[in-house]
């Protein structure tokens, strides 16, 4: 294999893991390693079939990552890399501020209908368990909690706990105090440092809680189970809606 091959081969994977597909990919591959060419010649080099040549052209087009040279017959160049990274990235950056758009309009209107399904009753979630796996799944039904918070918020974790909590949720926690949200922190001695931090919003307690977890009103808690060495992926969490289970937890560590 020669060395315009090899580089070849190491490049193509990472197109594809920038959004091209195969063919994309070949072809870009292709007009940036022969300069411009027509697409009769292009499907030749890049080993695409004829037929689809054009259609994989426009998309790349579109894209950012051809340009086309007028003239008889028409030629494609591929445009420098770092100019189709731009484009990519806006072409990105709209879509998902797209996606989000209408992500926000669906749960607006299915919010709406909720309400008159039986499963949503309060009743009906009054006991509910559920799994949570891997840091973000975790962190958004923290921020939940805390945002939806009404009296009550008790946090007990470690040092490197913490840690990761403030930078994640210190500023809700802030604002759950200053709506009139009683604010608790249960942490070990060696996390004296975050005092300063916490003092203002909270009222905190050392001592070395052997279970780490989130208390919303005395009427649910999210456990963290996984130690805290563990990946974010690695991460599991429990959340019990279930007003007996939040108070014994919280009578433990009193």
């Amino acid at each position: 294999m020669d060395e315009a091959m090899a580089t070849g081969s190491r490049i193509l994977p990472r197109l594809r893991q920038l959004g091209l597909n195969q063919y994309e990919a070949q072809t870009y591959l292709a007009l940036a390693s022969s300069g411009a060419a027509s697409a009769g010649d292009l499907a030749e080099v890049a080993e695409i079939p004829r037929p689809r040549i054009y259609d994989v052209l426009a998309r790349l087009e579109k894209k950012g990552f051809v340009a086309l040279q007028p003239g008889r017959p028409v030629k494609y160049v591929a445009a420098p890399f770092t100019e189709a990274i731009q484009t990519l990235r806006k072409h990105k950056q709209s879509e998902f501020t797209l996606e989000l758009a209408q992500m926000e309009k669906l749960a607006e209107e299915i919010g709406g209908h909720m309400g008159s399904l039986s499963g949503t009753r309060a009743d009906a979630i009054e006991e509910s368990v559920w799994i949570l796996r891997g840091r973000n799944s975790i962190q958004s039904k923290a921020a939940n909690m805390i945002d939806s918070a009404r009296s009550k918020l008790i946090l007990a974790t470690t040092a490197a706990g913490i840690q990761r909590k403030l930078e994640a949720h210190g500023e809700s926690l802030a604002n759950a105090n200053k709506r009139g949200v009683a604010v608790h922190v249960v942490l070990p001695k060696n996390a004296k440092a975050f005092m300063e931090k916490l003092q203002n919003y909270a009222t905190v307690k050392h001592a070395d809680p052997d279970t780490r977890f989130l208390i919303k009103d005395g009427r649910e808690a999210l456990v963290f189970l996984t130690p805290d060495n563990a990946s974010a992926r690695d991460e599991v969490g429990l959340w019990v809606h279930n007003p007996a289970f939040a108070t014994t937890l919280e009578k433990l560590h009193r």
